[in-house]
């Protein structure tokens, strides 16, 4: 992505975020630009209040998008953003969520692997951002099974194989690995009727929801 992108182009003043103006993003956006760790997870935190409300995509989160792209790709992971990535390109997310999706799909084949490097640092937000992109996401599913092995912890586990389970495809081949993940984590299938249809039949719905909820068990 180059660095045509400039904050000052955007009239950022037809947007609004969940407090109404939006002069505070461009603000955040140029934080999160700068390189500093710590200005950069704070400015994450702050644009992920503002951005993305209730479950709801606010409208400044479309021109947003594009330097949040840039950030993931120019500078290591920051999970945060990788989080509100996710939110913003979901699109149960409302109207503005269709856009963003449609506008961050031709970066995905290059943020998807490039994520994956690390994403044993955070395997629940990499999910969330793959399952919005399933045919992007799908050809990685083979090097993904190995983030179930560097996430012992069952909850962590389930979320991955549950991800993956969507992302295999309507002729899976890596169904009975996936089954044994999800089948070892019985105290999920108990809480969450979601883990116990992907473990009988095979098969996960609306999995961007379902790791949301297993990712509460994490708390």
């Amino acid at each position: 992505m180059t660095r045509k992108y400039q904050y000052d182009q955007i009239d950022w003043s037809a947007f609004a975020d969940a407090y109404g103006k939006t002069d505070v993003v461009p603000r955040l956006l140029l934080d999160l630009d700068r390189g500093d760790a710590r200005a950069g997870q704070q400015a994450a935190e702050q644009l992920f209040e503002r951005l993305y409300h209730q479950e709801v995509v606010e409208s400044a989160g479309v021109p947003a998008l594009p330097f949040l792209v840039r950030s993931l790709l120019e500078r290591p992971a920051c999970w945060d953003v990788v989080s509100l990535l996710a939110c913003l390109t979901d699109r149960n997310g409302g109207p503005h969520a269709e856009a963003c999706h449609s506008l961050a799909r031709p970066w995905m084949p290059r943020i998807l692997p490039k994520l994956l490097q690390t994403a044993s640092e955070n395997p629940v937000a990499w999910c969330l951002l793959a399952v919005n992109y399933p045919t992007e996401a799908r050809r990685l599913v083979g090097k993904v099974i190995a983030l179930m092995d560097e996430s012992p912890a069952p909850v962590p586990k389930g979320i991955v194989a549950a991800a993956l389970m969507y992302l295999d495809g309507p002729k899976p081949r890596y169904r009975d690995a996936l089954l044994a993940a999800l089948s070892g984590n019985q105290c999920l299938a108990e809480e969450e009727p979601s883990v116990a249809l992907a473990t009988r039949e095979g098969r996960v719905e609306r999995p961007g929801e379902l790791i949301r909820r297993l990712s509460g068990h994490l708390e």
